[in-house]
């Protein structure tokens, strides 16, 4: 089972628009962007995540090209390694960076599992996420606990002072 990190727009004020917007990133290594790297880029259109892989690989072409060819062939592999375990999160920023929101966790097996379970909580939850048309509920604030009167005037390992 992967885990899903749930990405929802910036409210536009229709709720159906929003859930069908809904972005679910999978929180680990991507084989699309080991393999295909600049067509993942573009697929999800991170254009700032896209030139900088370009630059970088730019740069590791001119280093193997100055040292040797073994050394930029291992810099290339690590480097999509690298881009490939990182991929995913490069995703999630840059969706923060237009303003979208992290509205959860989901675990799932596959797409059908961790959308039904993610619609199935915010339905059980009765309204949808960040309405402004609903009041949010009240929560009161929590009280310490009281300490029940004992004949020692003694909580834990401190007595309390007398006349106090």
């Amino acid at each position: 089972m992967a885990a899903f990190m749930v990405m929802t727009p910036p409210a536009s004020g229709d709720p159906v628009s929003d859930a069908v917007k809904t972005a679910f990133v999978k929180d680990g290594f991507s084989w699309a962007a080991l393999f295909f790297a600049p067509l993942w880029a573009l697929y999800h259109g991170l254009w700032l995540v896209l030139t900088c892989w370009i630059v970088i690989s730019l740069a590791i072409g001119a280093v193997g090209d100055f040292f040797s060819m073994g050394a930029g062939q291992v810099l290339s592999l690590a480097f999509s390694l690298l881009f490939a375990l990182e991929a995913n999160q490069l995703r999630r920023w840059t969706l923060q960076r237009r303003g979208w929101q992290l509205s959860g966790v989901v675990v799932g097996r596959d797409r059908e599992e961790y959308e039904r379970r993610y619609f199935d909580r915010l339905l059980a939850a009765g309204q949808p996420q960040d309405d402004p048309s609903t009041p949010a509920p009240e929560r009161r604030r929590a009280e310490p606990p009281r300490a029940r009167a004992t004949g020692t005037g003694v909580i834990g390992s401190m007595p309390t002072p007398r006349g106090a």
